[in-house]
């Protein structure tokens, strides 16, 4: 999504920069240790100052130009020069506890046998046999919930408090997204598609970091209101500014949490908790309250302080080994997967918590559910299939690129195109019949003339039939090469980069992008709801929130704090419309 909404406006392009290399970070990939591999992200500059000293060259650290990842990542080679070398010199354990004492995110990186094995994961009963078929193992839920008994008067919140502008199946229930980035923030986007009345909490001290994660920059209209990742991620939110590391922002908190009911956040365990706003302390206070907490690793077992991003996750997720040929590095996928992975489960668990608690008479005075959701954990559901594969084989799993063991074929093939536009086309052959439709489409009459009962006799020729699709392909434009192929009745699409999805036409007939107007931002491209209701998607009521735009609104409006009020926070920074970097 951000993707589109960021280069086709413009008529950029998307780069791809090679394997586990991912625009903008750098590093942000997998690399060999002494004894295996380690997942590295230094994506801010005190985790690159950081990292540098870690490997004895503080220099680097210090040079003015890679104090932006962009522009360490344009200097790739160079720098891996450095790097590969320096991370071979220790083991893995040693990396990732020196990594994570530095607060850089350091991932461990098992392969699909060691992963049900670490103790981490053992710990929280992630993986368990798979029942009548034994000894198989696969992956359990991602989330877990539990109940709280919570000391204030039952959770009613009175009428006037409810959200009454709002359409949809969550239409007067209130959130408080208290997430960063794209997880957290991914979940409450689904929750307000739905209708729910999403309150963002940030502070101006500390930004959601999707706002901008470089050196800070101050020039006017502020940078960090411009992101195209965080106004795509924030849509249809009413965004506050609170320090909670303020008596008084503690307290505002407190009682926006007594007329809601989700929190939502995806901090490190233990940040919050610090701050006496963590899930368990708010769901004790309030009655009633779903409160979602999507750490990286959960928050609990050995690894659960790990601080985390999106691309960590998937480097201890064991995806890393499914992805890839037979031979190749540990491959990533995306700069940050486990993050939109997560808020979708993220987005399940709290309708699920709500569906129980609203079954529950009425949901009045109903203890209060924390969800202990990891997000690694929600990776593992999407490679489960070579998980439970993996449990009963005594070598590694063969990794086969783009093929499947139980697919005839899946190939990715190039489509004749203009110099310059390149054109590709993705099929996949599931059953005999389509094998048979497809040999003959691309004219090899003997593959369609193989004897074959079932898919497994066909595997054997699927080279020599991946190869006709190809020639085949090479010669036909991709639109009419994807309109035969579903014409014969075998999956088939055309394989577009994000910047030309508007181009689309069944994205486009879906009404899968729409025009926004935003303060600094002016008009931007944000995309719809994935998800339709009779055929509708759900409205967009607004861009995403500048910075403690809607303060007023619901400081004053939710909690009756008049204009003094109002004005003696902001006078002691409690809130603020206006980014403050640290010292």
């Amino acid at each position: 999504e951000s993707t589109t909404c960021a280069l086709a406006p413009s008529g950029g392009q998307v780069v791809r920069r090679g394997v586990n290399r991912f625009t903008p970070t750098y590093p942000g990939g997998v690399y060999r240790s002494r004894d295996g591999w380690v997942g590295i992200t230094a994506l801010t500059p005190p985790q690159w100052a950081a990292l540098c000293d870690l490997i004895g060259r503080p220099d680097l650290g210090r040079e003015p130009r890679y104090q932006v990842a962009l522009q360490r990542l344009e200097d790739a080679d160079a720098l891996d020069a450095v790097l590969v070398p320096a991370i071979a010199q220790r083991s893995a354990a040693d990396w990732l506890a020196l990594g994570q004492r530095r607060r850089i995110p350091f991932a461990p990186v098992p392969d699909l046998a060691e992963l049900p094995r670490t103790p981490h994961w053992r710990d929280r009963g992630s993986f368990a046999p798979v029942p009548g078929a034994e000894p198989s193992i696969g992956p359990t839920l991602p989330f877990r919930f539990e109940t709280v008994a919570a000391a204030g008067p039952a959770h009613q919140p009175e009428a006037p408090t409810r959200s009454t502008d709002r359409s949809g199946p969550l239409a007067g229930f209130r959130v408080l997204d208290l997430g960063m980035g794209w997880a957290g923030p991914l979940a409450t986007r689904a929750l307000a598609d739905l209708g729910a009345d999403v309150v963002k909490v940030e502070s101006c001290r500390h930004v959601d970091w999707w706002r901008g994660f470089d050196a800070p920059d101050f020039s006017d209209p502020p940078p960090y209101e411009l992101r195209p990742a965080f106004l795509m991620i924030n849509r249809h939110k009413r965004g506050i500014t609170l320090d909670l590391k303020t008596v008084e922002g503690v307290a505002l908190l407190h009682r926006l949490a007594a007329v809601s009911d989700l929190m939502v956040e995806n901090y490190a365990s233990g940040v919050l908790d610090k701050l006496g706003v963590g899930p368990q302390a708010m769901a004790a206070a309030v009655p009633g309250l779903v409160a979602l907490s999507m750490g990286a690793f959960g928050s609990r077992g050995p690894w659960c302080d790990f601080r985390a991003y999106g691309s960590t996750v998937e480097q201890a997720s064991g995806f890393p080994f499914v992805n890839g040929a037979s031979g190749d590095a540990p491959t990533m996928q995306h700069v940050a997967y486990g993050d939109p992975v997560a808020g979708l489960f993220g987005a399940v668990a709290c309708l699920a918590a709500l569906y129980r608690r609203e079954s529950a008479a009425g949901g009045l005075g109903q203890p209060s559910t924390v969800i202990d959701l990891a997000q690694v954990e929600c990776l593992f559901q999407l490679c489960a299939d070579a998980v439970v594969a993996q449990s009963t084989l005594p070598l590694a799993l063969p990794r086969q690129g783009n093929r499947h063991p139980l697919s005839a074929l899946r190939v990715v093939a190039a489509c004749a195109h203009a110099v310059g536009t390149p054109a590709w086309i993705a099929l996949s052959v599931e059953t005999v019949a389509q094998w048979r439709a497809l040999a003959a489409l691309v004219e090899a009459g003997a593959l369609a003339e193989l004897e074959a009962g079932e898919v497994a006799a066909l595997k054997p020729h699927e080279p020599a039939l991946e190869a006709a699709v190809r020639r085949w392909a090479a010669t036909q434009g991709a639109d009419a090469a994807v309109h035969a192929a579903q014409r014969a009745g075998i999956a088939a699409a055309r394989v577009r980069p994000g910047h030309a999805l508007m181009d689309d036409a069944q994205l486009a007939a879906l009404g899968s992008f729409r025009w926004l107007d935003r303060p600094h931002a002016g008009r931007h491209l944000s995309t719809t709801s994935a998800f339709r209701f009779d055929g509708r998607a759900p409205p967009i009521g607004a861009s995403a929130p500048t910075l403690g735009q809607a303060n007023a609104e619901v400081l004053g409006g939710l909690l009756g704090l008049g204009p003094a009020e109002l004005a003696e926070l902001a006078r002691k920074g409690v809130i603020g419309q206006r980014a403050v970097w640290p010292d």
